[in-house]
């Protein structure tokens, strides 16, 4: 069975819940998920065909983060990374492009992207929640680009409709 790796750059209880959700949707997918913070990844990653790494916006620069592209940056090129986070302000997009030039060096390019934005009175400090809609994209997206990384190919309208999220409505 296929190991994944599923990073959650950051102790926010918003990217903890995506990343348990991302996990839920691989594991879904029929895989096996390992979710690990910086501080406690393993230090082999050629176990992990696919990557996840998760933050929540805005991301100055994360020093867990940075360590851990540091020690393990070189590692991750020609692995499949796909990116998921939670933004509070309309600077979503901003903070996700300086993410992506921080990669760069590192041969890190990204092919599948979630980014989601937090909802309710508090997401102008950095709060918010988000709706239950979002959620179920999050585990959706796991296991989508896992079967696509994979190369599980869901061919009928059936299996489709299964997966909830994996159509907008």
């Amino acid at each position: 069975m296929e190991s994944v790796l599923v990073l959650s750059a950051d102790e926010r209880p918003t990217t903890r819940l995506l990343a348990q959700l991302v996990a839920e949707g691989v594991r879904i997918a029929g895989f096996e998920p390992k979710v690990h913070t910086p501080e406690n990844c393993p230090a082999d990653l050629s176990q992990f065909r696919l990557v996840f790494l998760g933050y929540q916006a805005p991301l100055l620069w994360h020093q867990p983060l940075s360590h851990f592209l540091s020690k393990h940056g070189s590692s991750l090129r020609g692995r499949e990374v796909a990116l998921f986070n939670s933004y509070s302000s309309g600077y979503g997009k901003f903070f996700f492009k300086r993410l992506l030039r921080k990669l760069e060096p590192f041969g890190i390019r990204p092919r599948f992207t979630l980014s989601l934005r937090r909802k309710g009175f508090w997401a102008f400090l950095g709060g918010g929640f988000l709706s239950e809609e979002d959620l179920i994209r999050t585990r959706a997206f796991g296991e989508r680009t896992s079967n696509t990384v994979f190369g599980i190919r869901i061919r009928r309208d059936s299996e489709k409709a299964r997966i909830r999220g994996y159509r907008k409505v």
